[in-house]
């Protein structure tokens, strides 16, 4: 098999075993390798592996200068995305419940922001992570950052369905009890608080 690097247990990870899967092959068909950029991005260019499972922004450093390409897009597969979250444990949510709903009601000010001034909010990106404008304005072509804490039903599908590839990849062992994990009291009262103020 040919030898391609990813993070193991990551999106990244989880989004090409699903692209393998689309094309009848499975991560058993290649020579995973776990490796961050730093080290796959050189091992690329050296021709010590086949290929790398990396973000548009972040491949696009090879992409932009010829000397990758791109091979498969998972932006052509809006159905795997998979929501980053904001996670404490109960012991901390219980002895600072202000901290945390203080802290969300911040993150979602910023998200609005950021969709109200998409401009300035990738500039503000491309400087702070050295990422391809290009690129970014790619990932969020719509001006739309996707960064509002809201817990949908649709991102608990999604962290659902990822918890399902990490244990079939031998990842997680045991289950999440959704019902004990997920409290949506903590957004529910920052995002009421954000649109009282307005």
């Amino acid at each position: 098999g040919k030898k391609v690097a990813y993070l193991t247990g990551t999106v990244r990870h989880s989004n090409f075993s699903k692209a393998l899967n689309s094309v009848g092959l499975t991560t058993g068909d290649v020579e995973g390798l776990n490796l961050p950029f730093e080290a796959s991005g050189p091992a690329l260019l050296r021709g010590d592996i086949d290929a790398i499972v990396e973000t548009d922004s972040t491949a696009a450093k090879l992409v932009d200068t010829g000397e990758a390409r791109v091979l498969f897009d998972t932006s052509t597969h809006p159905e795997w995305n998979v929501p980053n979250v904001i996670s404490v444990n109960g012991a901390f949510a219980a002895k600072y419940p202000d901290l945390v709903k203080r802290l969300l009601k911040v993150d979602i000010e910023i998200s609005r922001w950021a969709d109200a001034h998409p401009d300035q909010t990738i500039k503000t990106f491309v400087e702070a992570t050295k990422s391809s404008e290009k690129s970014v304005r790619k990932t969020y072509a719509d001006g739309v950052f996707h960064q509002d804490p809201k817990l949908t039903d649709g991102a608990i599908a999604a962290l659902q369905g990822e918890e399902k590839f990490m244990a079939s990849a031998g990842l997680l062992k045991g289950s999440i009890d959704y019902g004990k994990w997920v409290d949506k009291s903590f957004v529910d009262g920052a995002a009421a608080e954000v649109a009282a103020v307005q």
